[in-house]
């Protein structure tokens, strides 16, 4: 079952004023605790979708964590990851999966590890990140300049 079908469903039921029997069948379509279920039924209510934590889409889809995508945006997120783009991967991540920010996190950062370890190579963005637009030694000639005007001022005073 998709997470679309998962909702549908749920929503139907809350729909026909059948909280209860909803946030029943959202617990066993998850697997989430009374809690989680119950909130993700008033955001319906209230016509918001719920977030599925990483656990929820895996019992939903049968698939492991990460695999819930689909092909096309699995790519989309590893071209954003290997660009150094790992904020925009997350971001989109949560739109695809409809997750939260720590579970789009940890699913992007496991897919980035599992990048890593199959590419021996860095990244293109990995230079982006290391570069600060300016060599060391440029920092060190200002703070030795500046260093040098303080204690000309020091001697004047």
């Amino acid at each position: 079952m998709t997470p679309d079908d998962a909702l549908a469903e749920v929503t139907a039921l809350v729909r026909e004023g059948r909280t209860i029997d909803a946030i029943k069948r959202y617990r066993e379509l998850t697997g989430e605790g009374l809690k989680e279920s119950k909130d993700a039924v008033e955001q319906l209510a209230e016509g918001r979708p719920p977030r599925f934590s990483s656990a929820a889409l895996q019992h939903m889809t049968g698939a492991p964590p990460g695999e819930s995508l689909s092909t096309g945006q699995r790519a989309e997120l590893e071209r954003l990851i290997v660009e150094g783009k790992k904020i925009e991967a997350i971001k989109l991540h949560r739109q695809f999966a409809r997750t939260g920010l720590k579970e789009a996190k940890d699913e992007v950062e496991a897919l980035e590890a599992e990048l890593r370890r199959k590419s021996p190579l860095p990244f293109p963005g990995d230079a982006a990140r290391r570069d600060t637009g300016r060599p060391t030694w440029v920092w060190f000639l200002l703070a030795l300049g500046a260093g040098g005007l303080l204690a000309v001022f020091i001697q004047r005073a």
